[in-house]
């Protein structure tokens, strides 16, 4: 064999198997952010029903990992006596992340019975299966000292 062809053959399976193992769909950056989106929507609702445990059923297995499960549920419910119950939010930064895993951040100014705050989330994201992987919640600075 010709050592062009060989190059040629050599270059025809090495795209022949890079293409079989890796997948790139436009959509997933779109697709990634929307389902992230809803896990923040049902994040939400099971915050302000106090539903604890079903917000720790879908934490990623390295958030559990930080702390104890009696510490993050009380974490959630110092959240929740702190802020209250949720109003609504407004998006204010999203970024998809390729890697393994895929992550989805998302930045909120949300809007809670007691207080106003600025939401963090970073969500790992496999297709359907989303996980909450961060959380940080801040509440809105006091302007009226800022003067």
């Amino acid at each position: 064999m010709k050592p062009i062809r060989h190059k040629l053959l050599v270059l025809i399976i090495a795209v022949a198997v890079f293409s079989c193992c890796v997948s790139i769909k436009p959509g997933y950056f779109a697709d990634d952010q929307k389902a992230a989106e809803r896990a923040v929507d049902q994040f939400h609702a099971r915050l302000s029903d106090q539903k604890y445990e079903e917000i720790y059923g879908q934490m990623a297995e390295e958030l559990r990992r930080t702390a104890q499960k009696d510490n993050l549920i009380s974490a959630m419910k110092r959240t929740h006596e702190q802020f209250g119950s949720f109003r609504g939010a407004e998006q204010t930064e999203a970024k998809v992340i390729m890697g393994a895993p895929r992550q989805v951040r998302l930045v909120y100014k949300s809007k809670y019975e007691k207080s106003e705050a600025t939401e963090e989330f970073v969500w790992f994201v496999n297709f359907d299966d989303v996980k909450l992987a961060s959380y940080k919640v801040s509440p809105k600075a006091d302007q009226s000292n800022l003067k």
